[in-house]
Parts: structure tokens; C-alpha cells; sequence
């Protein structure tokens, strides 16, 4: 724990996201959740979020988790080349009957949009025209009514507005008092600007929030006891530099609590994306976000022999311009990673045609978390297909 708190101080910096000097994307280190689904025995990795289900690798293919399923959430030490960022959150705490009205002003809303669509049409035919002239046309509304207008137009203008004056009534009535602070609130509706710093698709966002419980609404709680919920909300895919907001309304807990805290974790499909909110996040280089976690991985206490994962994935668009119109995953290597890390030697076991130095010298640069044998780091040997070291 020591030397996790000494690395932190060692490599903080200002939270920067491109290196100064190379204005190179620069790598993140932060605290994030590790989600294993609870399936009997086993804990299964998740590997995503989809249609209101947990989804798990399976043999065929990914598969959804039944509503029920545990989801235990573990905070773990991260890396990630993949920042977004999270701003302008407002967050509305309201009551399920304030929700209520929220429905009701929507459909109202919606309502007097959709009305107003048919009294432009109305008017347009009340002065002689047809609606397609609606449509990218200017209409002189001037000139005398057609001979073909409908005589009936006139009360159903006069119906239709009356119909606008009562939505806006409606949406006006679930309006009142719904900005007041309630102190009962039991929903937290929250909007939140992102913008991502690559492309990330099948995102979703997990809210957790920390309280206690208000003793004034729910006496049969112990209020001095530290509760705990989150919710997950699909948000879709979010494309480099464009700005997307979403809504959401975390509920599930006890009227007027204490709120202690907040946090917002970011998935893309399984893998957790740092964003500003992200707990001990720094940035650093890729050179230095390995020599970070290499050795936040050696000393821990905890660990079991294993044979040695890569730290980074090399990048395929190197390796397909090395190897152009190579299928890449025909091409299977013997790696020896020794105890820090590094690749000491590449063999070829299988390939279509012998590799160049150069693109033996691209593999070499791979790190690897090293093999684990009794508590300690060592070297050892894997095979692999050089498809299996790509992102």
C-alpha cells in the first residue's frame, strides 16, 4: 500500500491529456470498478450492457444475464489510452409525483408540436393551397381562397387552436412547482454533456451514489448506517469530439436521504473509459503508465501464479503496414517475456512467408505483465498469433 501512495506522489501530474512536448495522446492511470457477474459459484467478467442485461462471454458468442443476476462491483487499479470527458451536469432531485409531472409536460410538449404541425396545414388550405406546398415552397397566403378550399377548415382551425391552448394549459399546470426543492425527493434526475476523445461504441454509464437515510421519512432505517445503490443507462455510441447529452433518473432509494456521494463510471462494451470524474486519475506517458503499473502489479500482495498479458496492444495499423494483405492471424509466434516485462526473444512457429527484421523488431516492442511463480515475477514463454497482440 506504501508503495502504491509513493508512486501516486511520485507521478502526479496536472491533468493534461496530451504530452507538452509531442502533443501525443497521453495515457491514463486511475481507480476504477472491476464488474463480476455472480453465476452459483463462479464470478464471470462482464463484457457489456445491452437492453437492460448484463452480457458475459460465452461460447457462443455474448450472452444477456437475467435480471437478477449479481453484479459485484471492485475497485481496481486502471490503464486506458481512451479518455472522455463529462461536464455541465445538473442534477434535479425531485419525487416520484414531480417525475409524474415531468411525463405530463413531455407528452403535453409534444402534443402542441404536433398540433401546430396540423394548424400550419389547416391554414395553408384555408388559403386555397395543398400541403405539399408545406414542404420547401413559400405559399402567398394573401391571395383570395380557392374555390376548392373546405368550408370545414375554419372550425377545424378554430378546434385545433383550441386544442394548443389546452396542452399549453397542461404543460403550464405539471410545470408549476416542479423547479422547488423537495425534500422528499426519491429520484435524481441528472443531465450531463460528454465528449469522448476517440470513437466509443456501446457505452453505458453507471451512477453510484453513497447516503443516508433521513430518519424523518424512513424511521425504521438506522440513519447512521452508510447505504449505497447504482443504476446503469445505455447512452449508444459517442463519436470523437462531438458533444452528446444524455438524461437519466437514478432511483431506488429512501425519500430525502443524505447524499454522500456521487460517481459515474464510463463503459465501453467491457472496458471502463477514465474520464475527468475518475477517483486518482493522472496522465502520463505510455512509457510511464508501464513502469507505474509494473510495479503496482509486482507488489501486491495477493498474487497467483500466471502466465504473462500484455500491458498494451501494439497497433494494427503499424503491423498492416508492415504486413500489407497478410492475414495476420495465420502468423504464430513463440514470445519469452522475462521478468521485467520485456520481450528477450520472438520465434516463428507458423507464418505464410518469413517476417522481415522490422516487423520482428515491431513485435519486441510489446510489454507484458511478467509470469507470476510463487509470489514472484519470472520468465517464461507463450505462444500467440500476431493478431492476439494487436488493438
Amino acid at each position: 500500500m506504501f508503495l502504491r501512495a509513493l508512486l501516486l506522489s511520485i507521478w502526479f501530474v496536472s491533468l493534461s491529456l496530451y504530452s507538452e512536448e509531442t502533443r501525443e495522446p497521453l495515457d491514463a492511470i486511475f481507480m476504477g470498478v472491476h464488474l463480476q457477474a455472480q453465476l452459483g459459484e463462479d464470478f464471470i467478467p462482464i463484457a457489456g450492457y445491452d437492453e437492460g442485461a448484463w452480457l458475459i462471454d460465452s461460447s457462443k458468442g455474448l450472452q444477456s444475464l437475467p435480471p437478477n443476476t449479481i453484479v459485484h462491483m471492485r475497485k481496481i487499479l486502471r490503464h486506458s489510452e481512451r479518455f472522455a470527458k463529462l461536464y455541465d451536469i445538473e442534477v434535479l432531485p425531485i419525487s416520484s409525483e414531480e417525475m409524474n409531472k415531468v411525463r405530463a409536460m413531455n407528452i403535453a410538449r409534444q402534443e402542441m408540436v404536433s398540433q401546430q404541425d396540423r394548424l400550419d396545414q389547416l391554414i395553408v388550405i384555408q388559403a386555397g393551397g395543398s400541403e405539399d406546398q408545406l414542404v420547401g415552397q413559400d405559399f402567398d397566403t394573401t391571395n383570395e381562397p380557392s374555390v376548392l378550399a373546405d368550408p370545414g377548415v375554419d372550425e377545424m382551425i378554430s378546434n385545433t387552436q383550441d386544442n394548443i391552448d389546452a396542452f399549453q394549459s397542461a404543460f403550464e399546470a405539471a410545470e408549476e412547482g416542479i423547479y422547488e426543492p423537495d425534500e422528499q425527493f426519491d429520484i435524481l434526475r441528472t443531465r450531463v454533456k460528454l465528449e469522448a476523445r476517440s470513437d466509443l461504441n456501446d457505452c453505458f454509464i453507471i451512477a453510484r451514489i453513497k447516503f443516508h437515510s433521513n430518519p424523518k421519512f424512513s424511521p425504521e432505517l438506522d440513519a447512521e448506517e452508510e447505504r449505497g445503490l447504482y443504476q446503469v443507462f445505455p447512452i449508444g455510441n459517442l463519436i470523437a469530439g462531438r458533444e452528446k447529452t444524455i438524461t437519466f433518473a437514478l432511483s431506488g432509494f429512501p425519500p430525502g436521504p443524505d447524499i454522500i456521494e456521487t460517481q459515474y463510471h464510463l463503459f465501453s462494451e467491457s472496458r471502463e473509459v477514465p474520464t475527468n470524474f475518475s477517483d486518482q486519475l493522472i496522465t502520463v506517458s505510455s512509457d510511464e503508465a508501464f513502469d507505474f503499473l509494473y510495479a503496482d502489479f509486482v507488489s501486491r500482495e495477493d498474487l497467483i501464479d500466471q502466465p504473462p498479458h500484455q500491458f498494451k496492444p501494439l497497433p494494427k495499423s503499424t503491423a498492416d503496414h508492415l504486413l500489407p494483405n497478410t492475414a495476420l492471424d495465420s502468423i504464430k509466434l513463440n514470445i519469452r517475456v522475462n521478468p521485467m516485462g520485456y520481450v528477450d526473444e520472438i520465434s516463428i512457429i507458423d507464418s505464410p512467408a518469413p517476417l522481415k527484421d522490422e516487423v520482428i523488431d515491431f513485435l519486441k516492442t510489446a510489454k507484458f505483465f511478467p509470469a507470476i511463480q510463487g509470489g514472484l515475477p519470472t520468465d517464461q514463454e507463450i505462444q500467440l498469433s500476431l493478431q492476439d497482440l494487436l488493438l
